[in-house]
């Protein structure tokens, strides 16, 4: 996380992720880049995502917005987290926020995993709750639940980018919430 350098009622000044003629890479590139290397790959930097927003909540946090163009590869390889521009806890609670954090994440990424490897990223999806809060837990069951309609949506670019990023999620939210928990390895 970048580190608070001045603060006020309307605003934030914070650090940069960065380091002198050392860029940071946004999470959404580094997707891009590993899909046309193929599934492993694409599924090894989805996985540090996955990672990294669990190592934010097992501090008992939530991000603002956890979609994978606000994590960044810092030049020291890990990942750190920008677009604070809101706070989802001023109306919602810890466990909700942290369940908006997951959705957020899979919102931005599934529709790329479901082209690639959608076996492989509901067994690493499943893998990366089985250490999540039990209240965060049953909120993402319960979206799931709601959106079981999705996964029938039709599959054309027709219907626009955004439902089939609705559908996809859907998808990979029912192979979890489908298959039974236990004996779940925990990511680390």
């Amino acid at each position: 996380m970048p580190t608070v350098l001045a603060q006020q009622a309307d605003g934030l000044l914070i650090s940069d992720l960065g380091e002198s003629g050392r860029a940071t890479v946004v999470l959404q590139e580094r997707l891009d880049q590993a899909a046309t290397a193929g599934p492993a790959a694409l599924l090894a930097v989805w996985r540090e995502g996955l990672v990294a927003i669990a190592a934010v909540h097992v501090r008992g946090q939530h991000l603002s917005q956890a979609f994978d163009r606000n994590l960044v590869q810092c030049p020291d390889g890990v990942i750190g987290y920008i677009d604070f521009e809101d706070d989802p806890a001023e109306v919602m609670t810890l466990a909700e926020c942290q369940a908006r954090d997951w959705l957020s994440y899979l919102h931005s990424t599934a529709m790329m995993l479901e082209a690639a490897a959608p076996q492989a990223a509901g067994q690493h999806w499943h893998a990366a709750l089985a250490g999540v809060n039990e209240e965060v837990r049953e909120r993402i069951a319960n979206a799931a639940r709601r959106m079981k309609w999705a996964q029938k949506l039709p599959a054309s670019r027709r219907w626009g980018r955004d439902t089939q990023r609705v559908r996809a999620v859907a998808r990979l939210l029912g192979r979890w919430h489908d298959t039974p928990s236990a004996g779940t390895p925990t990511i680390t």
